[in-house]
């Protein structure tokens, strides 16, 4: 199922030309078998913007639930959400969740609500945004093919 594991640092980009708001409709915690996963951060030009963790879940192109997290490396309080994308785009984003200095969200999962059915090839991503100036931070994707 994965093939390999990318990750987008971003900053200073309108999340707007990203993503239309939509509530989230199936998020919860729960244990499963890993499949694939991957975390990316680190620091940019400007200072250290702490990490965003990616965990896809499944078999082949039936994706079972996509998890975000966001651990927060900064010397101060972040309030971050965190949007899950594929392929075709949008899928949902978190509520906000502030999170203290050497922090974590824990992980955040989107359950599919059609696990059986096969989804397009490609990357699956979750992306932490600032609700401050609504920037986003990080994205990590795994590439998910049959």
């Amino acid at each position: 199922m994965i093939r390999s594991i990318k990750a987008i640092a971003m900053m200073a980009v309108p999340a707007s030309i990203f993503m239309a708001a939509a509530p989230v409709a199936a998020m919860a915690g729960t244990a499963q078998p890993l499949t694939g996963s991957g975390c990316y951060g680190g620091t940019t030009v400007i200072q250290d913007h702490g990490q965003e963790c990616t965990k896809v879940v499944g078999s082949g192109l039936k994706i079972t639930s996509i998890a975000g997290e966001y651990n927060n490396t900064t010397p101060f309080a972040e309030t971050v959400y965190i949007d899950y994308y594929g392929p075709k785009g949008y899928i949902t984003k978190t509520g906000s969740i502030t999170v203290a200095s050497g922090g974590s969200t824990g992980y955040h999962t989107w359950h599919n609500p059609t696990p059986s059915v096969n989804r397009p090839a490609g990357d699956y991503c979750t992306e932490a945004f600032l609700v401050e100036g609504n920037l986003p931070i990080f994205s990590d994707c795994i590439d998910v093919r049959a």
